[in-house]
């Protein structure tokens, strides 16, 4: 996400066809002692984008008129993050880039957020790119999946397809809980270090991610 963003360079490769793409990163902050009204002024007189109107933006997030005359550092998290989107729609570029849109944001929250992502989305037709952590929560939002092991890339299919069958080779010995956990997703066999799986009828392999990360189980 950061090359993407333009914040670090690629070491092999290039990225084309990419324009000033919208971002929520961790640890961009803004002005507290400002208002949201006045944060989101001064990025469009930053970024010289005037295409979005603040207020409509603003509606589309369900942020109430009367946190949008607080100051920013009485805001909760929840109205912090819901600002953080506000400002990554607010580009001319085709491409919203969203790290980590839940952190520290309680479960009503993430509901309401989840619900405005997906208005601001259909209304802008712009492309997300969402990394988290948080799986469960991205699970209805996104139409596709990587992920990212220690550098490599496994592109992993949310639907349940014809293809049912998948191996994960490298994985460590998991407790019967954990297997317990994957008894109604799938069948599965084992071969030395390698895991052989036969997913259930209308069930998917993403669900089976989910288990093995929130699980912390190491595989390749």
């Amino acid at each position: 996400k950061s090359i993407l963003a333009g914040r670090h360079k690629a070491r092999s490769g290039e990225i084309k066809g990419i324009k000033q793409p919208g971002l929520l990163l961790q640890g961009i902050g803004f002005y507290d002692e400002a208002t949201p009204v006045e944060n989101l002024k001064i990025h469009q007189q930053i970024t010289r984008n005037h295409s979005l109107d603040i207020s409509y933006l603003l509606d589309l997030l369900d942020f109430g008129q009367e946190y949008r005359q607080k100051k920013v550092k009485e805001l909760s998290q929840g109205y912090k993050q819901r600002l953080q989107i506000a400002r990554s729609f607010m580009t001319e570029g085709t491409l919203i880039l969203l790290d980590e849109p839940f952190t520290a944001v309680d479960h009503t929250a993430i509901k309401s957020i989840k619900k405005s992502i997906r208005l601001m989305a259909q209304d802008s037709q712009k492309t997300l790119i969402i990394s988290s952590h948080q799986l469960r929560e991205i699970e209805d939002l996104i139409e596709s999946a990587i992920f990212l092991k220690d550098g490599k890339v496994r592109e992993v299919p949310l639907e349940a397809q014809s293809v049912d069958r998948f191996l994960i080779q490298g994985i460590q010995k998991m407790e019967e809980s954990i297997l317990q956990l994957l008894d109604p997703i799938c069948e599965y066999q084992w071969s030395g270090r390698q895991m052989n799986l036969q997913l259930k009828a209308e069930r998917s392999m993403w669900e089976v991610m989910i288990v093995l990360e929130e699980n912390h189980i190491i595989w390749d």
